[in-house]
């Protein structure tokens, strides 16, 4: 797998927000790690809920590839498999974007489902975010809905099958909401926006939960292709914030060549030594902005 920095810029630039420093972290297919035809489970991290058929492709019978150079096929009934996200920041930020690619196979009722989740479980208190793509149906969303209840939502824009779909959560720890986006690669790459503005989160996600923080993929009934698995941290500029009030050098209070410390509030841990100037008899008459400074 190949991670897309032209896909991170484009949307940074659709989002208005500037890259952080914080490293980008993902789930990379690693040779010889993986092997083209071979099952993932039990490989770099990789578990198994429910008897999943997780194949890396392009294999025998599988020859499609998504955006990387490696994919994973969910064949099966149901099955689910979840990875943790590969070494990156400690943390995540407000911006932080988890994506992947998706392709399901036309068959009548199936579902392909790519989930955040913070305790590799597809228990839905564990899995605050999701994007379904729902066969001869809509795109789903999985969080809280207006009634405040955890549910599959509807967003009312259909789903097409054997697409490319570049799927993105991108989640705002803030608020506990998120935002997601789909394009259809095949279809002029137009990233959509599935209605989310602002979903609140069907879990809440605590600083305690990021070291065990990863993917979780579903496929029911008809075949599933993932890939371009992968998490962005955009950091927003830091928010201008007020004072709370203002720290006066009142005259009456400090007196120029006395110490501070002890006077309207000021305190000293290190034996400082804070004098009031300008201080005639040091010779340093410099003054910043203020009338009197130390």
């Amino acid at each position: 797998m190949k991670l897309s920095f032209l896909t991170m810029l484009a949307f940074a630039l659709f989002v208005g927000l500037v890259p952080g420093t914080a490293a980008a972290v993902m789930v990379d297919f690693e040779l010889p790690a993986y092997t083209a035809g071979s099952n993932v489970l039990g490989v770099d991290g990789w578990e198994d809920f429910l008897g999943a058929d997780a194949v890396v492709t392009p294999s025998i019978d599988e020859t499609r590839v998504l955006a990387g150079s490696q994919s994973m096929r969910l064949t099966g009934g149901r099955s689910i498999v979840t990875r943790p996200f590969d070494g990156g920041p400690i943390g995540y930020d407000t911006g932080t974007v988890v994506s992947t690619h998706m392709l399901v196979d036309d068959t009548v009722g199936a579902m392909g489902e790519f989930y955040f989740s913070h305790k590799l479980s597809p228990s839905g208190s564990s899995t605050p975010a999701g994007i379904i793509g729902v066969v001869g149906g809509n795109f789903q969303l999985f969080g809280k809905n207006s009634g405040g209840t955890v549910a599959n939502i509807d967003t009312g824009i259909a789903f097409s099958t054997d697409r490319d779909y570049l799927l993105e959560i991108e989640l705002d720890l803030d608020t506990q909401a998120f935002n997601a986006y789909a394009t259809d690669i095949a279809a002029g790459a137009t990233r959509t926006s599935l209605g989310s503005a602002g979903l609140a989160m069907a879990g809440h996600l605590l600083p305690s939960d990021y070291a065990t923080s990863g993917f979780a993929l579903i496929s029911r009934v008809a075949p599933v292709i993932f890939d371009d698995l992968d998490v962005d941290v955009v950091l927003p500029p830091d928010p201008t914030l007020p004072l709370a009030g203002t720290v006066d050098f009142e005259n009456e209070r400090y007196v120029a060549g006395s110490t501070v410390i002890g006077v309207d509030g000021w305190r000293d841990f290190l034996g400082a030594t804070a004098i009031v100037t300008p201080d005639a008899g040091s010779g340093d008459n410099r003054v910043l902005e203020g009338a009197k400074n130390s």
